[in-house]
């Protein structure tokens, strides 16, 4: 989204202003799915939180400060800036949580998906959802609340997440063009 990339640039600006050679990415952007089975029950779930920005404990203060600034300009809202100073509880990847379909390079990046994907419990079938408080099925059946919904497919189908997404997003659009060339005939 165009205010993740602002608010990225911005921060990007005050810490070379600063002297420092940290760089502010983006959650997609340092996360691997493991198993594609499950993609779109990452991609679903997560929604809107794929895309905020990440920063090291160190330098939160100053890209919180920045953040500051542009929402009161009335420039950016709605992005998630990630506390990762917080998360030192989520070191370990609760046994069948979604959590588990989720790898990182980033400690960071890995901490933040095991305390939001560690409570959504994995099921093959939609019948055995409600065993769990959280709980989500490979096809996007969703129980939380004690309420099951469908995730919206328009939320998965274009993915963000690890190196395979734009693999997909590539051949995604060369269907759309092979699709729409065979309209035109």
């Amino acid at each position: 989204p165009v205010t993740v990339e602002l608010l990225k640039g911005k921060i990007e600006q005050e810490f070379l202003r600063l002297g420092r050679t940290a760089q502010p990415r983006v959650l997609c952007e340092l996360l691997e799915i493991v198993n594609e089975k499950w993609r779109n029950a990452v991609e679903g779930y997560l929604n809107t939180q794929r895309f905020y920005l990440l920063v090291e404990p160190e330098h939160f203060d100053i890209a919180l400060g920045v953040y500051e600034k542009l929402r009161k300009e009335k420039k950016v809202y709605g992005v998630g800036l990630i506390n990762t100073g917080k998360l030192e509880a989520y070191d370990t990847v609760p046994e069948g949580s979604l959590a588990s379909m989720v790898e990182s390079k980033s400690i960071y990046a890995k901490r933040y998906i095991n305390m939001i994907l560690g409570k959504v419990h994995m099921c093959d079938r939609f019948e055995d959802l409600k065993k769990y408080e959280v709980s989500i099925t490979a096809n996007c059946m969703r129980y939380q609340n004690h309420v099951a919904s469908a995730i919206k497919p328009q939320i998965y189908e274009q993915p963000f997440i690890g190196q395979n997404a734009v693999k997909i997003q590539l051949e995604q659009t060369k269907m759309q063009l092979a699709a729409e060339k065979e309209k035109g005939k």
